[in-house]
């Protein structure tokens, strides 16, 4: 069911987002005497279409885009006998008003969502930081910042909330960046070096959101008496709070082949009301697992030391392909007595992983699970921005301007090759996949996700290439304040820039199942 929910959820956020941006073209070509003829949600051949006067407005099988076709709209033809209404018989200022309505109508939809949500009260991630990645040197912690810390501003730029934080932080042109930190309510400055972990990723310093740390799960679970579903969260274990990985691994291993209790979280709630979590106790049985330490590992072919290597009875596909004397196992019980008999000669043991030759030292090991994948996140504190009418005005002016320039920034970093396009853009695929994961979230994300997809729709729809509305702009304005070109010139641009956009189209979604296999 929650599947289902999720499906519908994604389907109705592009649906929406493009009918607004379609209805845009509608409106304004009929406000200047324009006729429609086919308004349709989606491409191909409608699976559901009325028509009513002399337009048809369907919605197709592949409801990702849309179109508003008029009357006389062919831009690669010669236009010598035109009726009144058709597309070609209205000046050029009226075919502009028409071409722009589209982006306009998609990010007022953006700008009202964001104004609504503010409305209702939602606030943004405040700016207290916590660091991240224990244990490694963070440009952040060797800048000694440290957990609680609030980042007032960065490059003399204010920040309000954690998105405007990291939208200086991965958008920065140099990766030297001036903090102003306020910790406790002493203020002062500090200079970090952020930097970039893969080549064309944006730069990062090591931080993430203050707030209460959880453990949170990462994929469902089938238990005997009540499911674990994503995105649940573990409050604590037989009444026993728990919040970090190591805590919760030490306390099953006390109670293994024992059942524990639960102590669940759950968001619950719809699309169009506040979610809320509920509380739920859940028994799970804690099994054994038996695994291999294997440390002071050093890579014979190179003679470094390389981290420790844990393999367990649950990694068949693993341990299956590590050779002990030219032999591999396809079962644990003959894994280990060959890892024992070998170790008993000398601790220290060669095997090959691969192509890889490693000699280390074994220890055996056994601890409880419950069988579920886990990570240590945090429930993020929030922002205490003012909520008078004048501040939602400011508010939603600001948040639209931040979308908007994070969006036009980001383009800009790619072109300029600081930012991988591959890592960076997303298809209709991944999109999807964003907005049917932000419904469980909860409805505050799925709503400003709404908001940011159609302010992004607008700002794509504007970018002059031929076909989109930012392409069409540029003909008219051409024609407007110089003359027409010549249609036989606009087909080969149009037909160049089709081309450009399926070839795109197809490689991002190329992209999109690539990231989807690849999990």
């Amino acid at each position: 069911m929650q599947i289902i929910t999720q499906i519908l959820a994604a389907v109705f956020l592009f649906g929406l987002c493009i009918f607004i941006h379609e209805l845009g073209h509608y409106l304004i070509g009929k406000w200047v005497g324009i006729r429609a003829k086919i308004f349709s949600i989606g491409y191909g051949k409608g699976i559901w279409f009325k028509k009513r006067g002399k337009t048809i407005y369907q919605i197709t099988a592949f409801p990702i885009g849309g179109y508003v076709q008029f009357y006389g709209d062919d831009p690669t033809k010669e236009h010598k006998k035109l009726k009144k209404g058709d597309f070609f018989a209205a000046g050029p200022w009226r075919r502009i008003a028409v071409a722009f309505a589209g982006p306009a109508f998609s990010l007022l939809l953006g700008v009202l969502v964001i104004f609504t949500l503010i409305l209702a009260g939602w606030q943004p991630l405040s700016n207290k930081i916590t660091l991240v990645e224990a244990g490694v040197e963070t440009p952040a912690k060797k800048a000694g910042l440290k957990d609680g810390d609030k980042i007032v501003a960065i490059n003399n730029e204010k920040i309000s909330s954690f998105e405007e934080l990291n939208y200086h932080i991965a958008l920065t042109e140099k990766n030297d960046l001036s903090l102003k930190i306020d910790r406790s309510g002493k203020i002062f400055d500090v200079n970090v070096q952020a930097e970039t972990p893969d080549p064309g990723a944006p730069p990062r310093i090591g931080i993430m959101p203050f707030g209460k740390n959880y453990l949170m799960l990462l994929e469902d679970k089938k238990l005997p008496e009540e499911n674990l579903y994503k995105y649940d969260k573990i409050i604590s274990v037989n009444d026993k709070p728990i919040i970090k990985i190591e805590e919760l691994r030490e306390f099953l291993s006390q109670n293994i082949d024992q059942d524990v209790n639960l102590t669940i979280m759950r968001k619950s709630g719809t699309l169009f009301q506040p979610e809320k979590e509920i509380s739920l106790n859940i028994k799970a049985p804690v099994k054994k697992m038996e695994y291999i330490l294997f440390s002071n590992v050093l890579d014979l072919q190179t003679e470094k030391k390389t981290p420790d290597i844990e393999i367990s009875d649950q990694q068949p596909s693993v341990f299956s392909k590590i050779f002990i004397d030219n032999k591999s196992y396809s079962n644990w019980a003959g894994f280990k007595a060959a890892i024992k008999e070998k170790a008993q000669a000398n601790p220290s043991i060669e095997i090959s992983m691969g192509a890889v030759a490693v000699k280390a030292n074994t220890e055996f090991h056994e601890r409880g699970i419950l069988g579920i994948k886990l990570t240590e996140t945090v429930d993020p504190e929030r922002a205490a921005l003012p909520s008078d009418f004048i501040s939602i005005l400011s508010r939603t002016y600001n948040q639209t301007i931040l979308t908007t320039g994070s969006t036009i920034m980001g383009l800009y970093r790619i072109f300029q090759g600081k930012l991988s396009f591959n890592k960076s853009i997303s298809g209709p695929i991944k999109i999807f996949e964003v907005a049917a994961l932000s419904v469980v979230e909860g409805w505050e994300k799925y709503w400003f996700l709404l908001a940011q997809i159609s302010i992004i729709l607008c700002i794509m729809n504007l970018l002059p290439i031929p076909v989109l509305d930012g392409g069409h702009i540029i003909f008219y304005l051409i024609e407007a304040v110089y003359k027409p070109i010549p249609a036989k010139k606009i087909e080969i641009i149009v037909r160049v820039g089709v081309a450009f956009l399926i070839t795109l189209g197809i490689y991002v979604i190329g992209l999109d199942l690539l990231n989807l296999l690849a999990g």
